[in-house]
């Protein structure tokens, strides 16, 4: 009866340890999805909503030191959206306004890409924001991000500083 009880526990733990490791890797499958550029980087001026490419109007300006801004209207079809976008800088990042227009934060998460034999590029980043938010039953909607430098985190939304602003309404 003793080897029968270590047996089964030996077998759950065979069971168990690739269902764990499968899991695990399915998480980074967004990143595969994301465009990249000649140099291997992510694309700077695409975003990813709901698995669906959009390009960023206006990119060029933050190019040439100015900032640019993009509106995306959607039919509202899910009960998310999910929004995947480069962080660009290595010392910016993607923030979302806390007065959402209903929309609820469910997720965030930042991805570093496999940047193997890919030379880094001084100042940049490689890496992916993921936000996933939960849509309001509202008949229309808008979230705004703001790709900001780290400094500006600390101040209300709506005070910071923005080299890109993009609006996405739901409709």
């Amino acid at each position: 009866m003793r080897f029968m009880v270590k047996n089964k526990k030996i077998l759950m733990l065979i069971l168990l340890v690739p269902m764990l490791l499968l899991a695990s890797c399915g998480e980074n499958h967004d990143m595969k999805k994301f465009p990249v550029g000649k140099d291997g980087y992510p694309k700077e001026n695409i975003v990813l909503i709901n698995g669906k490419t959009y390009t960023l109007d206006d990119y060029d300006k933050v190019l040439r030191g100015n900032s640019g801004e993009s509106e995306i209207s959607l039919e509202s079809d899910s009960e998310q959206l999910e929004i995947l976008l480069p962080v660009i800088g290595a010392l910016t990042e993607w923030s979302a306004s806390e007065s959402n227009d209903g929309f609820v934060l469910k997720k965030y998460e930042l991805y570093e890409t496999d940047m193997k034999g890919i030379e880094m590029k001084e100042g940049s980043s490689a890496a992916i924001q993921k936000f996933v938010f939960r849509v309001p039953s509202n008949e229309e909607a808008t979230i705004e991000l703001k790709h900001i430098h780290f400094g500006e985190k600390e101040k209300a939304f709506s005070d910071r500083a923005y080299d890109y602003l993009l609006r996405i309404t739901l409709k």
